[in-house]
């Protein structure tokens, strides 16, 4: 079946589904086609894989609900598996939004976390992780600790703006 035909897709019965997932990365056309097709039948939830940046920018803007990027997650995975631990963990929420989760520089030990939201407005500290518990409730007050993690979410550029400031 042709994916970028419209009434073959409705021949098919893809129509009015709560998720429909796209698989196709390396025709961006193709992609971008079976998105439009797949949206003007009426399919709620599109799921679609980019294999560039900019594909997943325009998806995105065509109505996909959430933009997969396949060889990022798994090379990511890879690289966690091959050097262990790692002390920093993204994950892209869209092509736009993402947190940040890491372990602050030494030289953050015994300064409170009110100096770290003030280095830069930008970015929302979500979360940290103190003596082994995650805390939702962000205490402007509490001391860093040399184990503490930190999650912070923002727009991408920004964040990793934030994350250069805050490591060098």
């Amino acid at each position: 079946m042709d994916a970028t035909n419209k009434n073959a897709l409705e021949e098919a019965g893809v129509t009015d589904l709560d998720t429909v997932i796209v698989s196709i990365g390396e025709n961006i056309e193709a992609s971008i086609l079976t998105v439009m097709a797949l949206r003007d039948l009426g399919n709620k939830r599109v799921i679609a894989k980019a294999i560039s940046t900019t594909h997943g920018e325009i998806l995105s803007k065509i109505g996909v609900s959430k933009v997969m990027h396949p060889e990022k997650i798994a090379g990511r995975a890879l690289m966690k598996s091959l050097v262990g631990d790692l002390n920093v963990e993204k994950i892209d929420l869209s092509n736009s939004m993402r947190i940040l989760t890491f372990k602050l520089p030494s030289r953050w030990k015994r300064k409170n976390i009110q100096e770290l939201i003030n280095t830069d407005k930008s970015v929302k500290l979500i979360a940290y992780k103190t003596l082994g518990n995650w805390l939702l409730e962000i205490s402007p007050t509490h001391t860093i600790q040399e184990d503490d993690i930190f999650s912070f979410i923002g727009n991408s550029v920004a964040i990793e703006a934030f994350y250069s400031k805050i490591i060098t």
